[in-house]
């Protein structure tokens, strides 16, 4: 299980090169690789437990490829656009996006290792079911009783806080990267790319500003929200 792990590592790289390269071809290849790279995400903690393989390690490496997803896909984006588009803009906003995947990442992350892991089950390596009914507990004061579920269908989609909707999270931003890529190299390649204001209406740059302002909000509600009410103190 850590080998296929590790493996998800050069997954993420194999797709920042072909992100980077700026063409819709390669964009749309490179996309396929961070898929491909969810998939495995998802079959190495079944492995482990198929196989009674669990270890510390393996939670630890886990962690470490989620950063070297945000950090390619992000970056990837921002070198691609910028090839594409001939502007430096591109570049600035594919590490602004990354910089915010990966504080909010970083911040689900926290939140789940204070409440599963303790010095008994660090060493079995047991991570997965450690402190279930405290994690959900947390979740329960942080969203103040609210439940994704009892949302209507636009803030299931379109919400931002206190949970973000299906367009915003990191399960479908790829997905959806792909379908604007396919779009936009149709509508530069058999038409003209729509024109507003002025400004040449770009899908992909436009929908990763979207996600960003997003998360960015998303961000510093949590953290205005956990120091003003002290969620994790009262909750441990």
């Amino acid at each position: 299980p850590n080998a296929l792990t590790i493996s998800s590592f050069f997954l993420c790289l194999i797709g920042f090169y072909f992100l980077s390269l700026g063409i819709y071809t390669y964009l749309l290849f490179g996309l396929l690789f961070f898929i491909l790279f969810r998939i495995v995400d998802f079959s190495d903690g079944e492995v482990a437990r198929i196989q009674n393989k669990k270890s510390v390690e393996g939670f630890y490496f886990d962690i470490i490829s989620h950063y070297i997803f945000y950090l390619s896909l992000g970056l990837g984006l921002g070198f691609g656009l910028y090839r594409l588009y001939k502007n430096d803009i591109y570049i600035i906003l594919g590490s602004i996006f990354t910089s915010l995947a990966i504080v909010e990442f970083t911040m689900w992350a926290l939140l789940k290792t204070l409440v599963r892991i303790d010095k008994k089950n660090i060493i079995s390596g047991d991570t997965r079911d450690l402190g279930q009914k405290t994690y959900k507990k947390l979740l329960h004061n942080i969203n103040e009783g609210n439940s994704w579920a009892d949302g209507n269908i636009f803030s299931k989609l379109f919400g931002v806080y206190p949970f973000q909707g299906i367009v915003y999270t990191d399960y479908h931003i790829t997905p959806i990267l792909i379908i604007l890529s396919i779009v936009e190299y149709f509508l530069a390649s058999f038409s003209n790319i729509p024109v507003i204001f002025g400004y040449t209406l770009r899908l992909m740059p436009a929908y990763i500003v979207i996600v960003s302002i997003s998360k960015l909000v998303w961000i510093i509600a949590v953290i205005s929200k956990l120091e003003k009410k002290r969620y994790i103190t009262k909750t441990l």
